[in-house]
């Protein structure tokens, strides 16, 4: 592990290292490179899918744990919940605006 990627948000340079990747679990762990674009330390998240069986869609799930300020411990999470709803919305434009159209039409030799 270890990948560094490196995210433009909102204005913000935020750079992540990859610290857990399994394609069995469909998940992935990562933690602050540097400097956090939040006053919180010992940052890691994790990002999970899993297939829904009833019907072509996923379940994603994306949490993190961090120690911070107890005085800023609310504000932080609703700050960290409000993001990631961002983000998993723009995951949704982006994948259903790569769906490739199922073939209903047979091909007749």
């Amino acid at each position: 592990m270890g990948a560094v990627r490196s995210v433009l948000y909102r204005g913000r340079h935020i750079r992540q290292r990859l610290l857990a990747l399994s394609g069995v679990e469909r998940a992935q762990t990562y933690e602050f490179c540097g400097a956090p674009s939040l006053p919180v330390e010992g940052f890691q998240a994790t990002l999970r899918i899993t297939p829904v069986v009833d019907g072509d869609r996923s379940f994603v799930e994306w949490w993190a744990d961090f120690d911070c300020e107890p005085a800023r411990r609310d504000e932080l999470t609703g700050t960290l919940r409000g993001w990631f709803a961002q983000w998993l919305e723009s995951l949704h434009g982006e994948l259903v605006g790569c769906r490739v159209p199922r073939e209903t039409a047979s091909v007749n030799e």
